[in-house]
């Protein structure tokens, strides 16, 4: 089905947009990347992706890049950013996100 075959092609395509992309492991998801099994990176620019930004991005001790560029999303930073010691790259980009980043 569409799911699987959009969810494991890494190029740009037509699949690239609105993808489902939760079967697997978080690391074999679409836009993700892991490093040592270790969750590592979120890469979902142009996805389509709407909501707000959840608390538990903080629980992904690891992450090293966020990036959600050109999207749906709205409402403030979260505060539990700032726990993301290995952060070093956030792009919300064409947003409607509010707020300064938290500080570590």
């Amino acid at each position: 089905n569409d799911w699987k075959r959009c969810s494991g092609n890494r190029s740009k395509s037509s699949c690239d947009r609105n993808v489902r992309w939760l079967h697997g492991t978080e690391c074999s998801w679409y836009g993700v990347a892991c490093l040592d099994g270790t969750l590592d990176q979120i890469t979902m620019d142009d996805n389509n992706l709407v909501g707000e930004l959840p608390n538990e991005l903080s629980s992904l001790s690891k992450l090293r890049s966020i990036s959600l560029e050109n999207g749906g999303l709205h409402g403030t930073l979260p505060p539990s950013l700032g726990e993301l010691q290995h952060l070093v790259k956030i792009d919300l980009d064409y947003n409607n996100i509010t707020g300064t980043l938290p500080s570590s």
